[in-house]
This record gives C-alpha cells, sequence and structure tokens, in this order.
C-alpha cells in the first residue's frame, strides 16, 4: 500500500499499474514466515481498496487465484509453457 501511495503521489494515479497476486513461495523459502505462502485473501482485498481509494483507474487487476495459473515449471525446457 505504501508504493502504492508513493506512486499516487509521486508520478499520478493517472499511472498503469498492475496489481499481480500470482506470488508463490518457492521450497527454498517455503519455511520462513512471512515468504513461505501466498497472500491471504484479505491482505489482496486491502490493496485493492487502496487502489480504489487513491484514485487509480488504469492497470490490471489480477486474480486472488493466481498463483495457481501462472506457475512456470524451471525444470522444463520451456518453463513458461502448460
Amino acid at each position: 500500500k505504501r508504493v502504492l501511495r508513493f506512486i499516487a503521489e509521486e508520478l499520478s494515479p493517472d499511472a498503469h499499474v498492475s496489481l499481480m497476486s500470482q506470488y508463490y513461495p518457492t521450497p527454498r523459502v517455503a519455511r520462513h514466515p512471512n515468504l513461505g505462502r501466498t497472500l491471504y485473501q484479505h491482505e489482496y482485498e486491502e490493496v485493492l481498496e487502496e487502489f480504489e481509494n487513491l484514485g487509480f483507474w488504469r492497470g490490471f487487476v489480477q486474480e486472488l487465484s493466481s498463483p495457481h495459473h501462472y506457475r512456470p515449471d524451471f525444470l522444463k525446457d520451456h518453463p513458461f509453457e502448460n
């Protein structure tokens, strides 16, 4: 939310912003207390609310289910292909 406020104040709420929910923990950070999980719904909803409250209107907002759909498999030769 601080980053969104910075963009709105220092640049403009007319800036194009992409809110992505696709983060997922890799095995290396799976046990980390902050990095070892995907986003909670209430966290993402807070960010979406801040996005709207700051007047952003250009951009893209991913569905919260994105971590299940946009996960590259880096063990493959072409990790971004299904």
